[in-house]
């Protein structure tokens, strides 16, 4: 039988998308009792609004999405420059 091609991200791809270790992801998630073995383990949709809710309420300065991945594009930019 053929293996049906999951689509949900692992935990490094998020991980590298909001720029937290995988180590941190992973130990959060074990806090809301959810078995994570490693920074490959493929991601659920209640897993990963668990980290994205945390991290967006965390860093939340009332911007939309559109306006924080614009300032993280300006960092980048900046940083490229020096």
């Amino acid at each position: 039988m053929a293996k049906v091609k999951n689509n949900n991200p692992r935990v490094h791809e998020i991980s590298k998308d909001i720029n937290v270790s995988s180590k941190d992801l992973i130990t959060l998630l074990e806090s809301y009792g959810v078995s994570v073995k490693n920074h490959m383990t493929v991601l659920e949709n209640r897993e990963i609004d668990i980290i994205l809710t945390t991290y967006l309420n965390q860093y939340d300065k009332g911007d939309t999405i559109e306006e924080y991945y614009a300032s993280l594009q300006a960092q980048k930019n900046e940083e490229a420059k020096k």
